[in-house]
């Protein structure tokens, strides 16, 4: 099972994660993979020891973000934290009224 850390300059002092886990700044907590990922995204630090390089392979390929076999599991999941996210749908209307 993953672990993730929320960061330091994260706005809350504290969260409860959907498994009812309460993740602080600097303290990793475990999480599934799904929550993993999506946290990942949204800047959080993800200890990969319990995730194969496979599978955060197929992550970042998942977010279209570049990753290869020759990289240390950190470094991809590094990338992965990295990736621009985008909340909008592509159907969305940016025109401003």
């Amino acid at each position: 099972m993953p672990r993730v850390t929320m960061p330091n300059d994260h706005p809350s002092a504290g969260l409860v994660l959907p498994n009812g886990e309460r993740a602080e700044p600097g303290k990793p907590v475990p999480v599934d993979e799904e929550t993993a990922l999506s946290l990942a995204e949204q800047g959080w630090s993800v200890a990969t020891d319990d995730v194969s390089k496979d599978d955060l392979i197929a992550q970042a390929a998942a977010l279209g973000v570049e990753a290869k076999a020759s990289w240390s599991k950190q470094k991809i999941a590094d990338a992965i934290a990295e990736a621009p996210t985008t909340d909008a749908s592509p159907d969305a209307d940016t025109k401003e009224s």
